[in-house]
């Protein structure tokens, strides 16, 4: 009878360490993906960024554009 439940400790042990080793792994695995998101999430922002920076700029542009139509259009009226 002790022996069996010498044996019995012994695989509860075993699958503890086993479940402690997955734990470690799964732990990194996601920060690993943590660390892959995170890097995803800030190219994502500065691509936004840049993106908004050069409508801004074309917006801007446009603008001008158009004023110096209405100016154009108001010194030469259309006929």
């Amino acid at each position: 009878m002790l022996k069996y439940a010498k044996k019995q400790v012994e695989l509860k042990e075993e699958e503890i360490a086993d479940l402690r080793d997955r734990l470690i792994g799964l732990g990194q695995a996601k920060e690993l993906e943590k660390e892959i998101l995170q890097k995803q999430l800030n190219d994502l922002k500065n691509e936004i960024h840049d993106l908004r920076e050069r409508y801004e700029t074309e917006n801007s542009d446009l603008r001008t554009c158009v004023n110096h139509l209405s100016l154009s259009l108001s010194i030469y009226p259309i006929l």
